[in-house]
């Protein structure tokens, strides 16, 4: 007997009970009616427990705590979103192959947002951490007073925990390598001490004249706030932060940039979306819609069989996922697999899958990038790390499931990223696309004659070392380009210099979009993203980024930092869409 249960905010499916009956190969699906009182539901649920335990173990439930039942079986799973009644053995097994591989997704964004999911927290007290012994202080940057507040779960809100601490910014002597001491003069509060990088998940705002962070112990992640007593000493220590968090994450001393960059990255830290935000009027207490209350239930059919053996076959551990808008279709690959699925009208439906694609040579081709091409009738794929597909672009017919034909570009430097010459390029016969090196930005032409496609009148080669390795592209053919240094170059042409350099406020960037129309960029870091609107001109003439990071409070009751992949705007450019991933801890 295979039990799994399932909850749900739903009204009229509180709780839901499967089981597979292996004797006469049935699944059976038992829903709790909606006339049904929850006190009954919790003494049902709780005598089922007791038997799954005396069954199990063979004693009695009275030997038992609540840790051992719940480690037995918890008592919540996956949010139920489908009707599986009186399936077959196989198809309820084909099903489980093609969820499982998307569990950890769905449970990054079911955290239950009600008091009820907050009671389960297992909060440990922070013990506190001081200076090591190896730790010399060289300088101290800022030192304000301010009151101390920690997040507490069962709550859902902040709580004061002390009312005047000292919190100090300070340069260790290893080189732009900065800590932040916060420091109590009660005994009773344990100090903390930690470094300053983008891990402490920062965030400022400035109408409450607040900062919240994050801080690790032991495994576990609390949320911290300093409520700054006047506006400048809030000021005063954004801007040390800024420095501080700069230096340790770029190595590059503060004070040498330029003053204009200066600006730049301090502005990013006072431009946060939780600028007009309050954690402390801030609750869990009121309504939220959860993942299950807004997720219509579906009759799950029997997966396709090539379905199934194209997810047993993938190892890649980022996908690509492509949406061709043109053809309804959405194109998943993996290394040198390619499943294409279409969409007709509200549904998604596995069409088709091409397994170990090869290249005009039969030569392996394990693709790590690809775009869509020629009104979305084929893919140009790139391999980057295999040596006999260095520099090359693999035109891929979606509707004969093969390589068709193989273009070559001439660059001291590997060809890393190829996108669209502009951004609707795609739904159209247009040619050209736009290449990068991790130092050049050309124009491609597959039609030019000759074996080099890369079309001479539109190649910059930079000099110093630009570490390119994400670009977009807009409607109009203005490119956006950044990579592994941080900062953001936009180019109106292909063979000059940018138009307009960002620079970088500490971190790699990962993934570019912009909307059509150029106005806004969104740029993906591991630990926040960065929203740009380059037609509003602030101090010296550059536009001033937005932070956006998760809460404080929301990664602590995730019990896990998250990591951005890739953030992109949405068809209509009026959506942000992010995608993210766990470390999981074991």
């Amino acid at each position: 007997m295979h039990l799994k249960l399932y909850g749900s905010n739903n009204a009229s499916n509180r709780v839901s009970i499967t089981w597979f009956n292996e004797e006469h190969d049935e699944l059976f699906d038992f829903s709790c009616g909606e006339s049904v009182e929850t006190e009954d539901i919790k003494l049902f649920m709780s005598f089922l427990y007791d038997c799954i335990y005396e069954n199990s173990y063979q004693m009695f439930k009275s030997n038992a705590t609540e840790a051992d039942i719940r480690q037995l079986l918890p008592a919540r799973d996956l949010p139920k979103m489908s009707s599986i009644v009186l399936e077959k053995q196989q198809n309820f097994q084909q099903n489980l192959v093609l969820n499982q591989k998307y569990n950890d997704i769905i449970l990054a964004f079911s955290v239950q947002q009600n008091t009820a999911t907050q009671l389960q927290f297992d909060y440990v007290p922070y013990k506190g951490s001081r200076l090591l012994k190896d730790q010399i202080i060289v300088e101290y940057v800022s030192s304000i007073q301010a009151e101390l507040h920690e997040y507490i779960p069962r709550d859902g809100s902040f709580a004061i925990k002390a009312d005047v601490c000292t919190v100090d910014l300070a340069r260790l002597q290893n080189n732009f390598t900065c800590i932040a001491l916060i420091i109590s003069d009660s005994q009773k509060i344990p100090p903390i001490c930690q470094m300053v990088d983008h891990q402490m998940n920062p965030n400022f705002s400035k109408a409450a004249k607040s900062f919240t962070w994050n801080y690790e112990e032991n495994g576990h992640i609390y949320s911290f706030m300093l409520r700054i007593p006047s506006e400048e000493f809030y000021d005063d220590f954004r801007a040390s932060f800024a420095q501080c968090l700069f230096e340790s994450s770029t190595r590059v001393p503060f004070r040498k940039s330029r003053r204009s960059d200066q600006n730049y990255v301090i502005s990013a830290f006072g431009n946060s979306v939780l600028d007009c935000f309050d954690p402390l009027e801030y609750s869990w207490d009121e309504e939220h819609p959860t993942l299950e209350d807004n997720v219509e239930s579906y009759e799950s059919s029997s997966a396709d069989p090539e379905e199934i053996n194209f997810y047993k076959a993938s190892n890649a551990k980022n996908p690509i996922l492509l949406s061709a808008c043109k053809t309804s279709q959405l194109i998943v690959i993996e290394d040198d697999n390619i499943a294409v699925y279409q969409q007709i009208q509200d549904q998604v439906l596995f069409s088709r899958v091409f397994y170990g694609i090869q290249t005009l040579d039969n030569q392996d081709l394990l693709v790590n990038h690809a775009i869509l091409y020629q009104n979305e009738l084929y893919l140009l794929l790139l391999d980057t790390k295999n040596p006999h597909n260095i520099n090359k672009i693999h035109k891929f017919d979606i509707a004969l499931g093969k390589v068709v034909d193989e273009w070559h570009i001439e660059d001291e430097d590997p060809l890393l990223v190829i996108t669209p010459s502009y951004k609707s390029a795609a739904q159209t016969d247009e040619q050209t696309i736009c290449g990068m090196t991790s130092s050049a930005v050309f124009r491609i032409d597959p039609l030019q004659p000759g074996k080099n496609k890369i079309v001479g009148s539109e190649y910059k080669k930079h000099i110093t070392k630009t570490y390119f390795a994400v670009a977009a592209s807009t409607e109009s053919g203005y490119l956006a380009v950044a990579g592994k240094r941080g900062d953001i170059r936009l180019f109106s042409a292909l063979n000059t210099v940018a138009k307009t350099t960002l620079p970088s406020i500490g971190e790699p960037i990962l993934a570019l979009d912009t909307t059509a129309s150029g106005r806004y960029i969104i740029a993906t870091c591991a630990d926040f993203l960065i929203l740009i609107d380059v037609e509003q001109q602030y101090t010296d003439e550059k536009p001033t980024p937005i932070i956006l990071r998760l809460k404080s409070e929301h990664v602590m009751l995730m019990k896990r930092p998250a990591k951005f992949s890739k953030a992109y705007f949405d068809m209509k450019n009026r959506i942000i869409v992010p995608a993210a991933t766990l470390k999981v801890r074991r």
